[in-house]
């Protein structure tokens, strides 16, 4: 064993290659290259291909611990372009059918009725938000989410320069799903860094981390008619990746759920 891999079919000890050295002459030298297998391990690799529209939400649940794992993809088809309709196809030509759920929906209803819609109340493992500009689907340059707005407010000064009026919807889904991911679970936000919209609300994630503020795009502070805090006074600890050679859909912020008192389970003393 090493690092994990068994170390077979050792070619030193196989009886074809000693036979081959004596007929050769004696001892004769080779260059060769033993096989590594892994040890076996449960594994699941999922391979999914289809164009991604504004509203479409993917969540992975794993519905028993002995059940096959499914895939449920949310699109409300509204997009001209949409089509996330030929996931079904695609899903059908890998063989992969009997993973996939497609729920023509919108994602942010759709969260009370999910455990009748999926036959299911088990926790999500994962959620993957691609609605890109879905979170900011009005282009009234001057929107006020107060309805009875101040004609002379006061700036807060710890609010995010880039803060976008419908960022909210952001903590709407974050509200609707989070309760229903399970602990350590994953949720991936895409497209969330080189954008004024959504690095708004990541900002404010992090400074919530920080201990600093909400996730409503604060950078110390929430201004005063945020909602209150969609991850239900959660940890969160975030984790960015980004596409540097891209300008647009070129990163993926990782959000991961960590409640009061869990924790990954520790295994031995030593690494």
């Amino acid at each position: 064993m090493a690092d994990g891999y068994l170390v077979s079919d050792n070619p030193w000890m196989n009886e074809a290659f000693v036979a081959a050295a004596k007929e050769a002459g004696g001892e004769a030298e080779a260059e060769v290259t033993p096989t590594l297998t892994p040890t076996p391990t449960p594994t699941l690799t999922l391979t999914l291909t289809l164009t991604l529209t504004l509203t479409l939400t993917l969540t992975l649940t794993l519905t028993k611990a002995e059940a096959a794992s499914v895939l449920h993809c949310v699109d409300d088809m509204s997009h001209a372009c949409t089509t996330a309709h030929a996931v079904r196809d695609v899903a059908a030509r890998l063989g992969t059918e009997g993973h996939l759920r497609l729920h023509e929906d919108d994602a942010y209803a759709l969260a009370a009725r999910w455990p009748r819609v999926s036959g299911s109340d088990a926790p999500l493992d994962l959620l993957w938000l691609d609605f890109g500009s879905g979170v900011a689907v009005s282009r009234n340059p001057k929107p006020n989410p107060d309805p009875d707005p101040d004609p002379n407010p006061n700036p807060n000064p710890n609010h995010s320069p880039h803060a976008h009026p419908n960022q909210g919807r952001l903590d709407e889904f974050v509200r609707a799903w989070w309760p229903r991911l399970r602990p350590g679970g994953l949720l991936l936000l895409h497209s969330a860094l080189t954008n004024t919209v959504t690095r708004a609300w990541l900002e404010g994630v992090r400074a919530r981390a920080r201990g600093g503020g909400g996730a409503s795009g604060g950078a110390s502070s929430a201004p005063e008619h945020a909602p209150s805090d969609p991850f239900g006074g959660d940890e969160v600890a975030t984790l960015s990746f980004l596409e540097p050679h891209k300008r647009f859909q070129n990163s993926v912020a990782v959000l991961q759920k960590r409640p009061a008192g869990w924790g990954e389970p520790v295994h031995t003393t030593y690494p």
